[in-house]
């Protein structure tokens, strides 16, 4: 009954543990939420400045895994290319060792005193009504927890290891290749090579062997990191061929890495003892210090050949002549770091809005030329800018949903108006498209004034259009206010326009049959204007937030 028990306390601090690395994560990327889109904004082609990318977002995020499940939502999304892809992901794999560097510090007891970090985090969320205050809070609670969980789990194996049973269990496996088989099939199931490495680091502070000792735990860690690509095959699950291709790279790498150092180590069966050892005293020291040393030499050593890997993932994984969706920038998986899913919804609206632009641009071109050769392509625009406003709806529903600042709320809120009005300009754009094709069908002239009416009409139009889209992407009020005037004069515009075509009827130069054709192109025109500036009010709610 007491084994019982100690078993079920040990799961019990396994599964603290898992839920502390949860907590650290979430509180630190609400942290650094916006360091990290910084961070993935100054992605380039250089080797390095990526693979340090890879290496912070995955320090502040805990996790190898969400910054390669990020990685493959970028890729996907054809944001960045899969060179760049391979660079961060081995960055990941470095940055990912923090977390057993902070489990292997419980060796030494002055961290006895971060354990009150978990109180004094609960007292943050629970006293302060600052937002900020609360996020520190709840990364504490977590840092606190991890040393906490550590501690059980290092209790929970203390009363096990005079267990016959579980120490047989420990020592039953002693084939190398067995060990680092175990090693992936138990970080694939907890999906974090940084658990795995904490409950080794639990075992053999209790002095507790794995396997027939010597090199044996090292074994279980690089089983470890190839367990860990489960979470980037299941996030490339739905994926483009690219998004695939980045979970093979992501496995590629680390089963090379794997494989290259189960040869050194079955070759130097006690470089433990006789390297780890005598460098670092304890052996969670040592176990830390293999995972990090593991990573950074396997990412010295394929650095140079990151090519390499992509024309293999590119050879294994075909195109196979997939158009994808009709999204081009935003992708589900950027979910995990709001901040970016927010940049990226924007940028998807601008191009969203150049789609019903080119719709405009097609119909006033039809409209002045007197034809109708655009008109198919421009009710095609229209039918992509609406099933492309459905996607873009269903995402920002999603992303209201995900942990988001005050201010990115009211910004992700207010898209959903923006897309709102630019699916109206493509309607309107047909609208006119319409209009030419009346006026072909009918016959119904126009005189030359009343064109040139139209087209200063839509000269202010295009001026409206550059200025209110600047004003969404910069903010600016005081771009919004240049805004407001453009539509004024756009209105005047219009007015005159509907008055020196009723002069031009009451005259009889313009057929009675003109009249109502001609007054719908105008009003829609205005209407399109309109449309333009409620996109650049947008911004009104957001800037009035500290």
């Amino acid at each position: 009954m007491e084994t019982l028990y100690n078993i079920m306390f040990l799961l019990a601090s396994i599964g603290l543990f898992i839920l502390s690395t949860q907590i650290i994560s979430e509180g630190l990327e609400s942290l650094a939420d916006r360091k990290v889109k910084s961070m993935f904004s100054k992605i380039s082609s250089k080797r390095l400045p990526n693979v340090g990318i890879g290496i912070a977002t995955t320090a502040i995020v805990q996790s190898s895994s969400a910054t390669t499940v990020m990685t493959i939502g970028l890729v996907n999304a054809a944001v960045i290319t899969l060179l760049q892809a391979t660079y961060i992901i081995m960055g990941a794999n470095i940055g990912t060792t923090i977390t057993a560097q902070i489990a292997a510090l419980q060796s030494y007891s002055f961290t006895d005193i971060f354990l009150i970090f978990t109180f004094i985090g609960v007292l943050m969320n629970v006293l302060s009504k600052k937002d900020m205050v609360k996020k520190i809070g709840y990364a504490l609670v977590g840092l606190g927890l991890i040393f906490f969980s550590i501690k059980c789990m290092t209790l929970s194996v203390s009363t096990l290891k005079d267990n016959p049973v579980f120490v047989d269990i420990l020592t039953s496996i002693s084939n190398p290749f067995l060990l680092l088989l175990a090693g992936a099939v138990f970080t694939a199931i907890v999906q974090s090579s940084s658990v795995m490495t904490g409950i080794l680091i639990a075992i053999v502070a209790n002095g507790l062997v794995i396997g027939n000792g010597g090199n044996s735990f090292l074994y279980v860690i690089l089983g470890t990191n190839i367990g860990t690509c489960i979470s980037a095959a299941i996030a490339s699950v739905g994926a483009n061929a690219n998004g695939k291709r980045t979970a093979l790279i992501h496995l590629l790498f680390n089963l090379i890495g794997s494989l290259l150092f189960f040869i050194f180590l079955v070759i130097y069966r006690d470089f433990a003892v006789e390297v780890l050892a005598k460098l670092f005293k304890h052996q969670s020291t040592q176990i830390a210090m293999f995972h990090t040393f593991f990573n950074v030499v396997t990412t010295l050593v394929l650095l140079p050949f990151a090519g390499a890997l992509v024309k293999v993932a590119t050879r294994l994984i075909k195109d196979n002549g997939e158009k994808g969706t009709s999204l081009k920038y935003i992708d589900d998986r950027l979910l995990k770091t709001p901040s970016i899913a927010v940049s990226m919804a924007i940028k998807e609206i601008n191009y969203l809005y150049n789609d019903a632009k080119e719709s405009l641009v097609l119909a006033s071109d039809d409209l002045m030329n007197k034809s109708t050769k655009h008109f198919n392509k421009a009710v095609a625009l229209k039918e992509k800018v609406s099933k492309s406003n459905v996607l873009i709806t269903e995402f920002l529903i999603k992303l209201t949903s995900s942990k988001l600042s005050e201010k990115e709320r009211v910004r992700v809120s207010s898209l959903h108006h923006v897309i709102s009005d630019i699916d109206r300009i493509s309607d309107l754009a047909v609208g006119i498209e319409r209009c030419s094709q009346g006026i072909e069908k009918d016959n119904i002239n126009f005189t030359e004034t009343a064109y040139q009416d139209i087209k200063v009409m839509l000269d202010k139009l295009w001026e409206l259009s550059d200025v209110s889209f600047d004003t969404f992407n910069k903010r600016d009020i005081k771009l919004l206010e240049k805004t407001e005037k453009v539509e004024d004069e756009l209105d005047v515009l219009r007015k005159k326009a509907v008055d020196n075509h009723i002069e031009r009827l009451s005259n009889k130069e313009c057929e009675i049959i003109s009249g109502g054709v001609y007054e719908r192109i105008v009003n829609d025109l205005e209407r399109i204007g309109d449309h333009m500036t409620f996109i650049a009010r947008s911004i009104i709610e957001v800037a009035h937030i500290n």
